[in-house]
C-alpha cells in the first residue's frame, strides 16, 4: 500500500486514493484499515482517502477513510413507479448522529446505482428509472451527503443511463456549485409534515436555494415556511413551472420519496434544463424505437414476455440464464461488453468454443401468431 500510495501521490489528476470497497458485506475487521490508512497517510497526507460501504458499514469504518461512497441500493422493481427509500433514510440519519458526537469525522458522498442488478444474477429487478436517480442523489444532499459519486456501468446497454445522465449531471453541477457548497441560510427552513426534509442554502450573489425531499413511503402534503421569501415567486427545478412563497409560506404536495428544488436565482432560468418529464419521455421514445415493429420477443425487462435459455452461456456463472434475456431487448450493435458489470452492451456468447450445436430457445407466456 505504501509503494502504491508513493507511486499515485504525485499525479496532477489524483482525487483521492480508493482504500476498499463493501469492507462490511466482506466481512473485513475494521482494525486492518486503520492501519492501512496510516501507512498511506504518512505517505500521502495531502489526498482524502476514500473508501466506499454498502447498507451495514456506514458508521463502522469511520476511521478508516476520510471519504465514505456509502450506496445503500433499494432493487427496483419492474412496473414499481418509485422505490421506497427508507433504508437510505434510516441508515444516513444514523450517520447524522454518530458524527455529530464523534471526535472522528467523516465525509458521506453518495454512490449510486448505475448498472442493473439483474445482470448480475438477481431476479425481478431492473435498471432504475431517471426518476429513482434523481430522487435518491438529491434525497442523499438533503440528508447530509456532500459528494456524489456514480456507479455507472454497462452505460451503453440502457436509455436510463445513455440519455438521463448526462441530463442528471448537468442539474446536479448547477445545484452542486449554487447550492449544497454554500453555507447554510442564517433562519431555516421548516415543514409542517416531518416526512418532508429540507435545506436551505444562501448564495453569495443573493440568491436562495431549498432543497426538499420526502422520505415518505405515501404521497403527502406539507406547508414549507421560510421567512427569506416573505412574498416571493421561486422557480421550482427541472419542473418549468413558478411558485409562490406568500407570507413567507407555500403548500406543496409531493409523491413518494420526491424531490424538489426550489430557488429566486435566475441561473435556474439560464440553464435550460428539460424537465423531468420531457427526459423520461425521451427515455421511452428510444424504447419504442427499440421495439421495432414486428418483433414479437421484444421486451424491456428480464422475463416480461418471454423465457430465453441457451445451450451455454459464457456469462452464465450465478445462473444459466443470467443476461440472456439481452438477446430480446433491441440493441444489436455497439460495443461488447467484457462480463455483465463492465461497459458495453451485453451480448450472448456460447461458453463451448468450438463445438457445436449451439442453440436459443425463446418460451413466450402466451400464445403468439408468428407470421
Amino acid at each position: 500500500y505504501r509503494t502504491r500510495t508513493k507511486a499515485a501521490k504525485d499525479d496532477p489528476d489524483l482525487f483521492g486514493h480508493y482504500l476498499i470497497d463493501e469492507p462490511d458485506c466482506q466481512g473485513y475487521a475494521r482494525e486492518l484499515f486503520v492501519n492501512i490508512a496510516k501507512v498511506m497517510e504518512d505517505e500521502d497526507p495531502y489526498h482524502p482517502i476514500v473508501i466506499s460501504t454498502a447498507s451495514g458499514g456506514i458508521i463502522n469504518y469511520p476511521d478508516c477513510g476520510e471519504i465514505n461512497g456509502f450506496h445503500c441500493y433499494p432493487q427496483p422493481t419492474p412496473g414499481k413507479p418509485m422505490n421506497n427509500f427508507r433504508k437510505i433514510v434510516v441508515l444516513m440519519d444514523m450517520a447524522r448522529d454518530f458524527f455529530a458526537t464523534s471526535p472522528i469525522k467523516q465525509s458521506i458522498a453518495y454512490l449510486h446505482q448505475g448498472f442493473n442488478y439483474g445482470d448480475c444474477a438477481t431476479r425481478d429487478t431492473c435498471i432504475p428509472s431517471y426518476e429513482e436517480y434523481r430522487n435518491r442523489n438529491i434525497l442523499s444532499l438533503v440528508l447530509g451527503a456532500v459528494g456524489l459519486f456514480h456507479y455507472n456501468r454497462s452505460v451503453e446497454q440502457y436509455p436510463e443511463l445513455y440519455l438521463g445522465l448526462p441530463h442528471l449531471l448537468k442539474e446536479q453541477k448547477l445545484v452542486g456549485e449554487q447550492a449544497v457548497i454554500q453555507p447554510d441560510a442564517e433562519e431555516a427552513a421548516t415543514s409542517s409534515n416531518a416526512q418532508l426534509r429540507l435545506m436551505g442554502k444562501a448564495n453569495a450573489d443573493g440568491s436562495f436555494w431549498l432543497l426538499a425531499s420526502s422520505v415518505s413511503e405515501e404521497p403527502l402534503e406539507a406547508e414549507i415556511t421560510w421567512s427569506v421569501w416573505p412574498d416571493k415567486e421561486v422557480h421550482v427545478l427541472s419542473e418549468a413551472r413558478q411558485a409562490r412563497f406568500k407570507n413567507s409560506r407555500l403548500i406543496e404536495s409531493f409523491k413518494p420519496f420526491e424531490v424538489r428544488v426550489y430557488t429566486d436565482s435566475e441561473l435556474a432560468v439560464q440553464a435550460q434544463l428539460k424537465t423531468v418529464s420531457e427526459i423520461n419521455a425521451i427515455i421511452e421514445a428510444e424504447y419504442a424505437r427499440l421495439a421495432k415493429p414486428g418483433n414479437l420477443a421484444w421486451q424491456r425487462f428480464e422475463g416480461q414476455r418471454l423465457q430465453v435459455t441457451a445451450s451455454s452461456n459464457l456469462l452464465g456463472t450465478l445462473r444459466a440464464d443470467n443476461t440472456l434475456w439481452h438477446l430480446t431487448d433491441g440493441f444489436t450493435s455497439g460495443p461488447i461488453d467484457k462480463n455483465a458489470h463492465s461497459e458495453g452492451i451485453i451480448a450472448y456468447c456460447d461458453n463451448t468454443p468450438g463445438e457445436l450445436p449451439d442453440w436459443i430457445e425463446l418460451e413466450f407466456h402466451e400464445e403468439v401468431d408468428i407470421g
